[in-house]
């Protein structure tokens, strides 16, 4: 039977470390495994080995042993050799400085690391590619994409990539995938990239996925609405029409939204020329309407900064001549800045 914990005051005696038993001295290993057990408690065991110890003596009382007499004490093993990059980790913390023995963590570190001057050797290739981070893309470019950590890799793959060829062999990997890639945290920062860096005839996949899937919808959403403006801003005139006239022909859907007002946005300073002219028309019919909206505010703020003189002057003339939507803008939160652009067509009208 297991003997008791001794009580407050007592003294026990513990032998010193180097009288441990081993099992070369005769020690079994299930004897070692025993005492590691600790039952019933981890301060029990402890107890029980010094009871018949004949070295030192120490005191329990007010020590943390007898405050916790039934907490666990922590099980021994045998701590496994795991190679680690040890060269990585000194590269990225203190890759700077002169020597290992230098800095202040090198204590920490293995001694024969430090001893031995590990770092002058040059990289294995194990650690030389885990530096590099060389993953293979082809193949799951989509399953990569949807990951917080695969969508940079997917994307780091296209800017890496040596010929139109090698980008439109990734981008054609997400065929069929759109409609989700413009709702996915992740996967909208891959086809924004796609976008940008692949030519636009390898692309058109992308637009007849989106008109399937509702061009007004994806300008609503939080992220479906960057990809439209990618789409506008680097494609063609003829290619991307479809989607502007949509967009167009529900403007008071989209331009008090939330989101799709920066598709609006965008298409003042990126549609091609008649869509801009048709924009800029749609903005001065109703002007009211977006004086009352925060986010309306937002796109009258832009087309009072961006195009010429002739359509800014135009546009501020319609605001002047309604003084009460004037007073509404101030209260809104980009109608301040909207009016401090209204004040500087004004300015430049004068100069």
């Amino acid at each position: 039977a297991a003997a008791a914990f001794p009580a407050a005051g007592a003294t026990v005696s513990l032998p010193a470390w180097g009288a441990c038993p081993s099992p070369s001295s005769g020690a079994s290993l299930a004897d070692s495994a025993a005492d590691r057990s600790l039952s019933p408690s981890g301060a029990t065991g402890l107890a029980n080995r010094a009871a018949g110890s004949d070295f030192g003596a120490l005191s329990l009382s007010g020590s943390p042993l007898s405050a916790a007499a039934d907490r666990p004490l922590p099980r021994l093993g045998i701590r496994r050799r795991v190679p680690f990059p040890v060269r990585l980790l000194f590269e990225r913390c203190g890759g700077g400085v002169g020597s290992l023995q230098d800095i202040s963590w090198a204590p920490f570190l293995p001694q024969n690391v430090v001893e031995n001057g590990w770092f002058g050797k040059p990289p294995s290739a194990f650690e030389d590619s885990f530096a590099r981070r060389e993953v293979v893309v082809a193949g799951r470019v989509w399953a990569l994409s949807q990951d917080q950590q695969g969508c940079r890799l997917v994307q780091r793959a296209l800017a890496n990539a040596q010929t139109d060829a090698e980008r439109e062999v990734v981008v054609s990997e997400l065929r069929n995938h759109i409609k989700e890639a413009v709702r996915s945290p992740h996967a909208n920062f891959v086809v924004q990239k796609s976008i940008e860096l692949v030519r636009p005839a390898a692309l058109q996949f992308m637009i007849d996925e989106i008109m399937q899937a509702g061009p007004v919808s994806c300008a609503r959403h939080k992220y479906g609405c960057r990809i439209v403006q990618r789409l506008v801003q680097h494609c063609p005139a003829e290619q991307v029409s479809e989607i502007v006239d949509a967009l167009l022909s529900e403007f008071l859907v989209v331009a008090p939204h939330q989101y799709g007002n920066y598709v609006v946005q965008h298409l003042l300073e990126y549609a091609p020329e008649e869509h801009r002219v048709a924009l800029r028309q749609l903005i001065e019919q109703n002007v009211p309407r977006l004086c009352g909206d925060a986010h309306g505010c937002a796109i009258l703020r832009a087309a009072l900064a961006i195009g010429c003189f002739e359509d800014r002057k135009r546009l501020a003339g319609l605001l002047l001549a309604q003084p009460a939507l004037l007073g509404s803008m101030k209260n809104k939160r980009h109608g301040e800045e909207a009016l401090r652009r209204l004040r500087q067509v004004l300015e430049e009208e004068q100069a």
